[in-house]
């Protein structure tokens, strides 16, 4: 093996150790703000800020780190409040994977350009996909009644979350792109 084969192969695994590194910090900050900093208004509507570090691992590190923050913030998350939830609902911590996921699918994969109009739209598309559509009938499975019911207040939560996103996301890509270039 030569030296500059020798040097890609350690730059490559430093990178790999960096990004597993941040994905477990964005993990943690997670399930902070979703445990203990989400304003929960009625059953449906909750105002949970924990997304905001899910998607910024999927759109920093790829779509599988952030399907892997997601996944892993939610099921920590949900042992943390193991005692005042009915426990775990498998299609909304698949949820939590797919908000880390498709959002970087979206921006970085099917838009291919930076910019605010299509950080928008990857983010309002997938609130509503995920956190409307798909919330939606999971809640109604696991907890019935109307699909209705659980949707509209879902969807309202999902634009009032996008545009959450868009703001935070905006400042954290920028200081991101910043700490890339040092």
């Amino acid at each position: 093996m030569s030296k500059s084969e020798d040097l890609s192969n350690r730059d490559r695994s430093l990178k790999h150790v960096r990004s597993m590194v941040f994905s477990a910090m964005l993990m943690a900050i997670s399930v902070l703000l979703t445990r203990f900093v989400s304003p929960q208004i009625g059953n449906a509507f909750r105002l949970s800020f924990g997304s905001i570090p899910i998607m910024l691992a999927g759109i920093a590190f790829g779509p599988v780190y952030g399907f892997i923050v997601g996944i892993a913030a939610d099921l920590i998350g949900c042992f943390v409040n193991l005692m005042g939830t009915g426990g775990i609902i498998p299609g909304l911590v698949l949820c939590s994977g797919l908000l880390g996921a498709v959002t970087p699918l979206l921006y970085n994969n099917l838009f291919k350009r930076r910019g605010d109009v299509f950080l928008a739209i990857s983010l309002l598309v997938t609130e509503v996909v995920v956190s409307g559509l798909l919330k939606s009938a999971f809640l109604t499975q696991a907890y019935g009644g109307s699909y209705l019911v659980w949707l509209v207040p879902k969807l309202v939560n999902a634009f009032a979350m996008a545009a959450i996103e868009f703001a935070a996301l905006k400042v954290l890509l920028k200081v991101w792109s910043r700490l890339e270039k040092k």
